[in-house]
């Protein structure tokens, strides 16, 4: 009755006062743009030199603790053994977060395969009868990696529309025909707050393009990257998949490790073989647009496609995306045939920022786009996807980051959809030329809750999920491939070693060696193809600090003096670098915990947290000592709470001092 009330008086006001209505809708509506998108400058700044830090590692003590000088024999590698819901974790694992999206329109409009289609049993919840309304919809034309277009808007003139080629996502409406005179006048989130709009999305889907019929030689690649999933939560949220994905034959990857921190270097490390080097956002010198086709060697997807593969490409958070940040880094030209930058893109801005609800911890992912959870829309247009280009070679990353970046539960509500995706796909044929992959980047790395800091969370983080779907007559046709496939999941393997499966996969479609293919490429790792048999962590290209190995590996007590003293002196080079901005409260040491000694057979690892005093933040401290190497030691501090509302005085201009920062009361 109320909300009735307030339609019926805003409708008199814009009848009797539109002129002064559009005006404050404009101003408003501009504040909020200034509000949401103003941009700042690029960041200029380094890191802390970690003077102290060094002075007191380079004290006879330390040079004693970590026996630089000394010589470990390690050879493979102990994996740990962990059950996903141990004592540790299981007061973290156990829930599922409730999900209720803030938008309860009608879902009067939905995509399938290329076709968007009225939703005639939505329609039947509602008041309304399809003769009272309008629906239309609008491309997303990607103009740049950073720009989009809203074409004009065309008119549903049916229930269903055979969508172009050309794009792959639409802004697509549905309004009260009595009141479409008011489209002139008001911006469409007038429109819906007082009831003229009853429905708008912006809906992804599948274009069909024209392609060659595959060769017997031809095996497609489906990549599925789950943000943040470790193969311990893969078990833990992903019962059903799980099952399926068993059912099939899959191969679980029990020694999978990343080889970097976040997702960009793993996820260069998969597609391109390589860890992409510093990330452009981190340059300190960088000034203009830094474009990953064009710095940094091609990814598997431009490779691919060069060789008559259709490409597809998807990543749902593009306000921080694997490859995109506006201004900063992107792509001159797009990687894939199929690319959903656009229409991701316009989810994460249009509307402004309002299509996306239900936030998910305390910053960027959501659980909502408009009335459905995220993965409603996403799953399917994966699925279409599939069984589209099913008789055609294709090549497909998808990385979906919106669930679990800040949540470690929230995977659990991918699990249904995706053990019917992969189902539906089985029984229809469209994986069986495919390796179909569904994997993590990294583990879980948020502090809240605090699962990272229990030692099975740590492990987590550094071992992702990777679980492979082979063809369904690779192990006839291949034996031996198939064989060390099965074999390799039970030692160490990388994302690098899966960069170079993928280029035999190529290989052998096209009848010519990787050395022709990848020639002049950069390239770490080993094939999956191949006989890894157990290898260390330096054998396997595994940085220490991300190394999961159990060999050599001893606590060390968080009380002693000699490291109380490195904390302080870590914490003293950190307010050195900070004094000169005049933002920050000084840090000051509450305590040390978790400390551990790692040594290899050329490597020592020292590995604390460091606990302030300041808004109980939590630092991350790893010295990395290689024998041989004099006094160097390779010194790094990782922020491991939530710091976006610790560090809130720091302009854009100075991004890179947030982890470091407490911002001054």
């Amino acid at each position: 009755m109320i909300k009735m009330y307030l339609i019926r008086k805003t409708r008199a006001l814009l009848r009797h006062h539109k002129k002064a209505c559009i005006l404050g809708v404009s101003v408003c509506l501009l504040l909020s743009y200034w509000y949401w998108y103003g941009e700042g400058e690029v960041a200029q700044t380094g890191r802390p030199d970690w003077v102290e830090g060094r002075r007191e590692l380079y004290r006879q003590v330390w040079r004693e603790v970590l026996h630089r000088e000394g010589n470990y024999t390690v050879q493979g590698c102990t994996l740990p053994r962990l059950d996903p819901w141990g004592l540790e974790v299981k007061q973290f694992v156990s829930s599922i977060p409730q999900v209720t999206c803030s938008s309860k329109q009608p879902s009067l409009l939905y995509t399938s395969y290329d076709k968007l289609l009225f939703n005639t049993s939505a329609l039947n919840t509602t008041q309304y009868t399809r003769s009272s309304l309008t629906c239309g919809y609008r491309y997303i034309q990607l103009v740049d990696d950073d720009t989009y277009h809203f074409l004009p808007e065309q008119q549903m003139s049916g229930d269903q529309v055979q969508l172009s080629p050309d794009y792959n996502g639409v802004w697509a409406r549905c309004y009260l025909k009595t009141w479409a005179w008011m489209d002139w006048l008001l911006p469409e989130i007038a429109l819906s707050f007082i009831g003229v709009q009853i429905y708008h999305n912006i809906l992804i889907y599948v274009p069909q393009l024209p392609a060659e019929p595959r060769l017997s030689s031809q095996y497609s690649v489906n990549i599925l990257v789950i943000d943040a999933l470790s193969q311990l939560n893969f078990k833990r949220s992903f019962p059903r998949t799980w099952k399926v994905m068993r059912s099939l034959n899959g191969i679980l990857f029990e020694g999978h490790s990343r080889v970097g921190q976040n997702s960009y270097p793993n996820v260069m490390a998969m597609l391109s073989g390589e860890t992409g080097g510093v990330w452009p956002e981190d340059m300190p010198n960088r000034t203009e647009m830094y474009y990953i086709d064009e710095e940094r060697q091609p990814l598997l997807s431009y490779v691919f496609r060069n060789h008559g593969y259709i490409t597809m490409q998807m990543e749902d958070v593009q306000n921080m995306g694997d490859f995109n940040r506006k201004g900063v880094v992107g792509f001159k030209n797009p990687p894939a045939d199929i690319y959903y930058r656009a229409a991701f893109w316009a989810i994460v801005k249009a509307n402004f920022a309002l299509l996306r609800n239900r936030l998910i911890g305390s910053s960027d992912c959501f659980a909502c786009l408009q009335e459905k959870m995220q993965h409603k829309f996403e799953i399917p247009a994966i699925h279409d996807f599939i069984e589209t280009y099913k008789d055609v070679p294709t090549f497909a990353f998808v990385h979906l980051t919106e669930y679990l970046h800040n949540d470690l539960n929230m995977a659990k509500y991918y699990d249904q959809d995706m053990a019917n995706m992969i189902s539906s796909l089985q029984s229809s044929s469209a994986l069986k030329n495919t390796f179909f992959m569904l994997m993590g980047d990294h583990g879980f790395q948020r502090s809240d809750p605090p699962f990272i800091f229990t030692k099975q969370g740590k492990t987590e983080i550094n071992m992702p999920a990777f679980y492979l779907l082979p063809p369904k007559d690779f192990s006839m046709k291949h034996p031996e491939k198939h064989k060390n496939l099965v074999e390799n999941s039970k030692v160490t393997t990388t994302h690098f070693d899966i960069n170079q499966m993928m280029r035999d996969i190529l290989s052998m479609a096209v009848d010519k060696p990787v050395s022709q293919i990848f020639k002049e490429f950069e390239g770490h790792g080993k094939s999956l193809f191949e006989n890894l048999s157990s290898r260390t962590c330096e054998e396997a290209e595994i940085p220490e600090e991300y190394c999961s190995c159990m060999d050599g590996v001893t606590s060390m007590d968080t009380e002693d003096d000699v490291l109380l003293r490195l904390g302080q002196a870590l914490l003293s080079d950190v307010n050195s670098y900070l004094q000169g901005y005049k933002l920050c409260e000084k840090l000051t040491l509450s305590k040390l915990k978790d400390a551990s000694l790692k040594k290899s057979n050329s490597k020592s690892l020292l590995t604390f947290q460091i606990h302030v005093q300041q808004r109980q933040a939590i630092f991350e401290a790893q010295v990395i000592c290689t024998a041989n190497s004099g006094d160097s030691c390779n010194i790094s501090l990782t922020r491991l709470d939530w710091y976006s509302v610790t560090s809130q005085c720091v302009p854009h201009s100075l991004s890179r001092l947030s982890p470091l920062c407490i911002c001054q009361d």
